[in-house]
């Protein structure tokens, strides 16, 4: 049936009631659900066939956007429903118009498939747009692994889901990683630890290895000392100016295009 055909659906209270539900954790969790927001977002979803249960568009969004999705996603549970609904089961200030729900996925360890390294460890990140930015950015250099320490923010935060730009649906995202857990699945395979702090390698000295694992310390906190101590090598970013720090986001960007960069040149 073309997407024009389609009548208005009205959300039920309970099915109204859920996915607003799904802006909290807990929630998410416990219906093993969480919400994909915004044009791009969705149709990358839709795209890299990850599971998308269902999706809801306003009525005010243009009739070309409703196609494209209508035409990329094969399931019947697609629901045309009005704007005022759509504004209150999302979490944006001012929605784009499409809302879906995606299965969460939580990974399996990769510690039989090491061809999916390297991969990035990131300790205790606390910032919903740090972490959106640092899959996004972990994406376009081909990293396809990014294990998330316990007390990181929940990588299904709409923030975060939000932040990637799609790319969310083309990385592995493994959370409650505890540091140790990893080194132990990994180190006895040859896999190399390196961790990013002020007093380090340059890392266009680097040639990175697949089988590595780049580290990262929280915003506020910087890479923890049991974590360096196990590192194979320490990586810093040169500093040429003035400032005591770099934004986290900034700072894998910059170690991942530096290495990969160096790499390409030897």
């Amino acid at each position: 049936m073309p997407i024009n055909k389609l009548k208005t659906y009205y959300l039920s209270k309970n099915e109204s009631q859920l996915l607003r539900s799904l802006h909290r954790k807990k929630e998410r969790y416990s219906n093993n659900l969480f919400l994909i927001e915004g044009i791009k977002p969705v149709l990358e979803a839709v795209e890299s066939n990850f599971t998308v249960k269902s999706i809801y568009i306003s009525d005010h969004l243009s009739e070309h956007v409703k196609n494209e999705i209508f035409n990329l996603y094969s399931s019947n549970n697609i629901n045309i429903i009005r704007e005022s609904e759509l504004r209150q089961i999302s979490t944006m200030k001012t929605p784009e118009g499409v809302v879906a729900t995606g299965e969460i996925n939580l990974k399996i360890d990769i510690s039989n498939n090491l061809k999916d390294l390297p991969g990035i460890y990131l300790w205790k990140i606390n910032d919903p747009g740090n972490l959106g930015t640092i899959i996004r950015t972990a994406s376009w250099y081909g990293i396809k692994n990014i294990f998330l320490s316990p007390d990181s923010v929940d990588p299904y935060n709409p923030k975060v889901v939000r932040a990637t730009m799609g790319a969310f649906f083309h990385v592995n995202i493994h959370k409650d990683k505890a540091f140790d857990e990893l080194y132990n699945d990994l180190k006895n395979q040859n896999v190399i630890f390196y961790s990013a702090d002020l007093n380090g390698e340059n890392p266009e000295m680097l040639q990175l290895k697949q089988n590595s694992i780049l580290c990262f310390g929280s915003e506020s906190h910087g890479t923890p000392e049991y974590i360096l101590n196990k590192s194979d090598k320490i990586l810093s970013i040169p500093k040429f100016g003035y400032g005591e720090s770099l934004n986290l986001g900034i700072s894998v960007g910059i170690i991942l295009n530096s290495i990969i960069n160096g790499s390409l040149k030897k």
